[in-house]
């Protein structure tokens, strides 16, 4: 089913009328900005208009989103499903994998019938101001974290990451890639300044543009990068069959697919060729290829590591490898799996960074953040803030069960279900047959109930 055009959102706005801004597409790592004066230039030399994002941008940088979130979760699935059992472990999976993909559909339905572009927006039409801000305020606090209760969010738990891949930590027995890789000199380990390296070089470049779609090379790398750790894990099950507690658990799965904060921002790339059939099969394409992901990584990991399996599977690669296929092939093994994890949280931020200002500016600011200046200052100043944060932290494993399950069940059941509640009458919800909006709006608040009780007990009663 065909539909209009969206109504523009602003993208191309800049901050002073008396000048336009032209973003090189063709280098979406390292943007090239150049302003041109109207009154100064001929017609002919003007920027030209922003492409619109093909459907293969739309998927992957869709797929990268989920993965992103799925990513701090992904080193814990193996324990996961060894704890739930794989039926009920792969059951729920394909579940949170289906609800996530009806979420999408339900934020498609409430943009085309409210004319909203923007979450919030969609959420104030339909439910009133109240709402609206409580998902700001979740979309900030499951991004950077809520510095009160000392709760980090998701940008702050990539520097902790990026800090252990590269610097390692202490008590884990296992070296950073600087040290592993240059040797043991002096500072090789220094988890802050390696992080603030990583921040200005890379992360800056890559939260510098204006559109999502400006970082698909980015995507399509973290996404390789993620596929390479499945393959991985596939081939060392393949070897080694050759050779021959549930509060905790719900959480991780259920939260592995969060995206729909991210949703509207890969609408708004598609521009005119966004369609509600385009983002269906956006949705579906990403939702399949995640699961995909989160199967081998899950079921592979108890095959290969048994009822030894760690709460972060990574830990357990390096002695196992060594047993199934030699020290030299399990050394360059460990090393390819986490340069391949480094890549991919790198290649995710973005995808986290754009709502996470785009909602900072509407609750500070009061108004959308449009001039390229203003993006970058929020954008550097919060990696500086989060950078400081992360290596203040001493655990990430509370913080993201908290985030989890608050933040993360607003955004990804709560409020796509209401908002599939609240559209099920209008002409856009006739293309599904009747009753799929309502069952499917009540299995997300359902599911998002369960993520809130188990997560939520887990983290503040049993969390170690």
């Amino acid at each position: 089913m065909s539909v209009p055009a969206p109504p523009d959102v602003g993208l191309g706005a800049v901050a002073d009328p008396a000048s336009v801004l032209e973003e090189d597409d063709t280098a979406p790592l390292l943007p090239v900005i150049r302003i041109v004066d109207d009154a100064a230039q001929p017609a002919s030399s003007l920027p030209r208009a922003i492409e619109p994002a093909s459907l293969a941008v739309s998927i992957v940088i869709l797929s990268k989103a989920i993965l992103g979130a799925g990513e701090l979760w992904m080193a814990s699935l193996p324990r996961s499903f060894l704890l739930l059992g794989w039926a009920m472990a792969v059951g729920f999976l394909l579940l949170v994998a289906y609800l996530t993909h009806f979420s999408v559909e339900a934020i498609t339905l409430g943009r085309l019938s409210t004319g909203k572009p923007t979450f919030p927006g969609m959420v104030e039409a339909l439910h009133g101001k109240a709402v609206a801000l409580l998902l700001e305020v979740s979309v900030v606090l499951r991004a950077a974290g809520e510095i009160v209760s000392c709760s980090e969010g998701l940008l702050v738990v990539y520097f902790i990451v990026i800090a252990d891949l590269l610097a390692g930590h202490k008590g884990s027995g296992h070296p950073g890639m600087v040290c592993d890789l240059g040797g043991n000199f002096a500072g090789c380990d220094s988890r802050g300044w390696i992080s603030a390296v990583v921040a200005v070089v890379v992360l800056a470049p890559l939260v510098s543009g204006r559109r999502l779609a400006s970082t698909a090379i980015a995507s399509w790398i973290g996404l390789a990068a993620v596929v390479l750790w499945m393959v991985v894990t596939v081939a060392l099950v393949v070897v080694a069959w050759t050779v021959s507690n549930l509060l905790g658990v719900i959480p991780i799965i259920a939260t592995a697919y969060t995206c729909q904060m991210t949703v509207t921002f890969v609408m708004d790339d598609m521009r005119g060729l966004f369609s509600q059939g385009r983002m269906a099969i956006s949705s579906l394409v990403a939702c399949l290829v995640c699961t995909a992901v989160f199967l081998v990584t899950g079921l592979g990991g108890p095959y290969l590591f048994g009822a030894d399996v760690a709460d972060d599977v990574l830990e357990n690669f390096s002695a196992r490898q060594a047993v199934l296929v030699g020290a030299p092939t399990a050394r360059a093994l460990d090393l390819l799996i986490r340069v391949g994890f480094l890549l991919s949280i790198l290649g995710v931020v973005p995808a986290q960074m754009w709502p996470y200002r785009a909602a900072l500016g509407r609750l500070v600011l009061r108004r959308e953040l449009t001039g390229l200046a203003e993006l970058r200052a929020v954008s550097y100043a919060s990696l500086a803030l989060f950078w400081v944060l992360a290596m203040k932290a001493k655990s990430i494993w509370m913080p993201i069960q908290l985030v989890g399950a608050t933040a993360g069940s607003v955004i990804a059941f709560f409020l796509p279900g209401t908002l599939a509640l609240a559209s099920r009458g209008s002409e856009w919800a006739l293309s599904r047959p009747g009753g799929y909006w309502t069952l499917g709006a009540w299995a997300l608040i359902a599911v998002g109930v369960v993520q809130l009780i188990c997560g939520t007990a887990a983290a503040l009663i049993f969390s170690r």
